[in-house]
């Protein structure tokens, strides 16, 4: 009866043990993707900034982003400029400033199952001048791979 007892209580430590590093990971993975956006911001790489966003959104983007080069001779930064509302809604000023100086503070992440929230303190602006916002990034798991659904201010 003890042996039983002793491997009953063994396979519970067992599965709370292994729930537990699942978590981890996942919120590891979401903190990677949050990092990889903020430098993919900050160096202005449009490719690396879409990568993070959910391919249904960022297929899109990337094709009007090509059609634009095709058919203007706006660069890169002046194409960020203009689509920095598009991307992330009213609220937020700076164009290629903000995406230069961004800086994100990950908080609180609730995950579940495919779906996160990620409460995040997003700074920007010169370093003389730093604002600073509360914001949730949105996130799916899709394809193996979490992405940025996303972002609303709080």
């Amino acid at each position: 009866m003890k042996k039983k007892v002793k491997g009953i209580v063994a396979f519970l430590i067992l599965a709370v043990m292994l729930l537990s590093f699942t978590g981890c990971k996942t919120n590891f993975e979401i903190k990677g993707l949050i990092n990889n956006f903020e430098n993919a911001c900050n160096k202005m790489d449009i490719n690396g900034i879409l990568d993070c966003i959910t391919p249904k959104v960022s297929e899109k983007v990337k094709m009007a982003v090509g059609i634009a080069e095709i058919f203007t001779d706006k660069s890169t930064e002046e194409l960020l400029d203009s689509l920095s509302e598009a991307m992330l809604g009213s609220g937020w000023e700076g164009g290629i400033d903000f995406f230069k100086s961004l800086e994100i503070k990950v908080g609180d992440i609730m995950a579940n199952g495919t779906a996160a929230s990620v409460k995040t303190t997003v700074r920007y602006g010169t370093a003389d001048e730093k604002k600073a916002k509360e914001a949730t990034f949105n996130c799916v798991y899709y394809t193996e791979k979490w992405y940025i659904e996303s972002i609303s201010l709080d």
